[in-house]
């Protein structure tokens, strides 16, 4: 039976939150640094630039919608491969986007493959923190997820430098450099024991079994009458499972194409359980007419099938996991849902376009994007301050999730009003302080309201939720630059979008959503 792992709360734990922090600095600085690219990529393509804004959105669209997929593969594989499988994918997609030669391309590569090595790096460090940590998860998941505000801190102003100095295809393969270092802190994710030890039989163990009992029939090693016969495994007693006097596990005659549960032991043939003496096999003729035949049908099937069934079987596994959709029954969790496209589709909005609406100010490029620096350094801050006051007793991780939001709404739609620098760096501290609660709260309501056993699953489903949304939002806000000549229309909608995000979650504490929640889950305890 499997049983979850026992949070150590501190010890290597810390380590994860520091391989976590570095994961988040890669992804999400160089992700919401692409700001500082935008107005490149379009010179250089001649491009306009809602469809530029599509490199850096569906970049980040991906990896959020690779969530469910990399959920799966972290519930299989373990959070280190496929964090390391990330780091190699994201370096191999930013590399190929530098030999692009023109924008349709550089989607494909820098965003596509982009995005999916950097979704396969990021879900991981946040599972893997909640994981390491119990009463102290807040803190240490405010702690790693703050790699973000550093990341834009760091690469904003780093990539403005770079690009004084080279072009953007030089740009691109320094950056694919950096993703690299993913792969060492993927190492250090150290996977956790659990409580019980668990016993497994893989196909290989069962096939080298079989074959060497009918090798020993076949060269008469053994007597007539204790020549054993494949007999099926009848449920014993636990003193029995205990002291097992016979036994190679072998497979099942009646399900050999398939690798399940039911095992088959090689014993005496005038036992109870044998082939010849067991009702259900009594009206098959011939079922053992030679061991030779058995031996070669097994050759057969392990040369032929039973590495493409291992292959389908992992696959299959993976894509079981990936698909919870019980999860959608769930009222909470859709409304949080919900709330997310609406507040993704906002939040990517000003990190896209803020330095270009400071360049159409009049505001010099290194100034524009310190902006971007300015932001992060509150994500910093408001992360680690939102994990502080959320492991407090008396505060709501909801709540303040959905005050942030509402605060964030209204810098949006104050946006516009803001011509002077000096009034762009104020918006950027307070909106880095609000987006920075918004994102780094998200794994600890849904712990609260879900369970840490679910946190893989449900934040993956998230991330498809938001990533969507990533791509549409900045788009959108694109099409209203093309139509209006400025961006006032643009931050109007992103504020309306963080208002009806900040309604959505502010719903999930009404009683009636509660009471669908509770049912919800009475059900699913039930089935279970």
């Amino acid at each position: 039976m499997k049983t979850l792992p026992k949070s150590p709360d501190g010890g290597w734990g810390w380590v994860v939150v520091s391989s976590s922090l570095m994961c988040n600095i890669l992804v999400d600085g160089i992700g919401l640094a692409y700001g500082v690219l935008l107005p490149k990529f379009a010179d250089y393509f001649q491009a306009s630039k809602s469809k530029v804004s599509l490199v850096g959105s569906v970049m980040i669209g991906t990896y959020m919608c690779t969530g469910p997929f990399a959920s799966g593969l972290v519930n299989k594989f373990g959070c280190r491969m496929v964090s390391i499988a990330g780091s190699l994918i994201a370096a191999a997609g930013v590399i190929i986007g530098s030999f692009s030669p023109n924008l349709d391309i550089l989607i494909v590569t820098y965003g596509v493959i982009g995005g999916l090595g950097f979704g396969m790096m990021y879900l991981p460090s946040i599972v893997s923190v909640g994981l390491y940590f119990d009463k102290k998860r807040p803190i240490a998941t405010g702690i790693a997820v703050c790699g973000s505000g550093i990341g834009t801190f760091i690469f904003s102003p780093f990539l403005e430098f770079l690009s004084e100095i080279y072009d953007w295809r030089n740009i691109l393969m320094i950056m694919a450099g950096i993703i690299l270092n993913g792969v060492v802190c993927g190492m250090l994710i150290r996977p956790l024991k659990r409580k019980q030890k668990e016993v497994e039989c893989d196909s290989d163990h069962i096939y080298d079994e079989v074959v060497e009992v009918v090798e020993e029939n076949e060269r008469g090693k053994l007597g007539e009458e204790s020549r054993p016969f494949l007999q099926v495994a009848q449920p014993q007693s636990k003193k029995e499972q205990k002291t097992p006097n016979n036994g190679r596990i072998t497979k099942s005659l009646d399900d050999m194409t398939q690798y399940d549960n039911n095992s088959i032991i090689a014993g005496d043939k005038n036992s109870e359980g044998s082939v010849t003496y067991n009702k259900p096999f009594r009206s098959l003729p011939n079922i053992m007419h030679s061991n030779t035949s058995i031996l070669s049908t097994f050759l057969q099937q392990k040369t032929y099938s039973s590495k493409c069934y291992v292959l389908t079987s992992c696959i299959t596994e993976v894509f079981t996991e990936v698909f919870d959709f019980s999860l959608l029954g769930n009222a909470s969790f859709v409304l949080i849902c919900i709330g997310n496209i609406f507040g993704a589709a906002a939040y990517y909005i000003p990190f896209m376009y803020l330095v270009d609406r400071a360049l159409m100010l009049g505001i010099p490029s290194t100034e524009a994007a310190i902006l971007l620096s300015v932001i992060g350094v509150m994500n910093i801050i408001g992360r680690i301050l939102s994990g502080v006051l959320a492991n407090m007793k008396k505060v709501n991780a909801l709540v303040l999730n959905n005050i942030a939001l509402f605060i964030a709404a209204v810098a949006l739609f104050l946006q516009p009003l803001c011509t002077k620098y000096s009034l762009l760096v104020v918006f950027g501290v307070v909106f880095g302080l609000c987006v920075a609660t918004y994102v780094s709260l998200a794994p600890i309501i849904l712990c609260d309201l879900l369970g840490v056993e679910r946190l893989a699953n449900s934040f993956g489903l998230l991330g498809v939720a938001r990533g969507i949304a990533s791509v549409i939002g900045p788009l959108l806000a694109g099409m209203i630059l093309q139509a209006t000549g400025n961006y006032d229309a643009s931050f109007y909608l992103g504020g309306g979008m963080f208002l009806m995000a900040s309604i959505l979650h502010f719903m999930i504490m009404l009683p009636c959503t509660k009471r669908l929640t509770d049912l919800h889950a009475k059900k699913e305890t039930a089935s279970t």
